[in-house]
């Protein structure tokens, strides 16, 4: 073989080496931290998904963990490639092409109250003072009641929330059923009042990443991996993993 054959082929071995690790570099995730679900510890029954993914596939999943407005406002910003966790919502994107993961659980946004009846819809929300996590422009949850005559208070996070429920701060708080009880008995409150039955809203949780082919093919990677954890009810065994870290609450797994 001549020299100018062989630099040529070690040129392209070389060239294909360099785009291969280029390919392999992994998706920078951003988190939101939500009791139960993903923790700065890491000990959330999401954080157990990702890092058996993580494994599955040998690929490194490192993320930061913020409260939800931070942490949405750094993926919007375009300083992350995708979101954990998420929900396929379009108006949450609006401007911001935006792709998903498969679901892996339910939000079911309920009404929870102390000492006064229970709510089981939107429209029973007037004229009270409802407390939500804060959010931004686009990331909005009052936009799912916006049509209802209702003063929101947003707080920065899950155990915040929780305390001013029971604190007589605010008449109600909208969010999660399974993160706010899973809060609550973290901090010794007894179960608050609400409709097991009668979510104000349901939301498909995610993993979403911009739209380009490297998030493409991120996706196309984990999607199966989450799949299979579904199918084997895997996720029940996260969420036993957190009850046995003293925290105690529904599984809202996708079915």
């Amino acid at each position: 073989m001549s020299r100018v054959k062989l630099v040529s082929l070690l040129s392209a071995l070389l060239f294909g080496i360099i785009l291969k690790c280029a390919a392999a570099e992994p998706a920078k995730l951003v988190a939101m931290e939500f009791t139960g679900a993903v923790q700065s510890d890491k000990h959330g029954a999401f954080d157990y998904m990702l890092q058996d993914i993580a494994q599955q596939l040998a690929l490194p999943l490192e993320y930061e963990v913020f409260v939800p407005a931070r942490g949405v406002q750094i993926f919007l910003n375009g300083q992350a490639d995708c979101l954990v966790p998420s929900a396929d919502y379009a108006p949450y994107f609006t401007g911001t092409p935006v792709i998903h993961s498969t679901s892996f659980a339910t939000g079911r946004f309920t009404a929870f109250t102390v000492n006064t009846p229970v709510i089981k819809q939107i429209s029973d929300l007037e004229r009270k003072i409802v407390g939500m996590i804060r959010d931004n422009n686009h990331w909005n949850y009052a936009s799912h009641m916006a049509d209802a005559n209702i003063k929101f208070v947003g707080v920065n996070d899950l155990a915040t929330l929780v305390k001013m429920l029971y604190l007589g701060r605010i008449d109600v708080a909208v969010h999660d059923r399974g993160d706010f009880l899973l809060q609550a008995s973290r901090l010794n409150f007894a179960s608050p009042n609400h409709d097991v039955n009668s979510p104000l809203w349901s939301e498909k949780i995610v993993i979403t990443c911009h739209d380009n082919p490297a998030n493409r093919e991120f996706l196309s990677r984990i999607n199966p991996q989450i799949s299979a954890i579904l199918q084997s009810k895997k996720m029940n065994e996260y969420y036993r993993r957190v009850e046995q870290r003293g925290l105690k609450g529904d599984r809202n797994a996708a079915q």
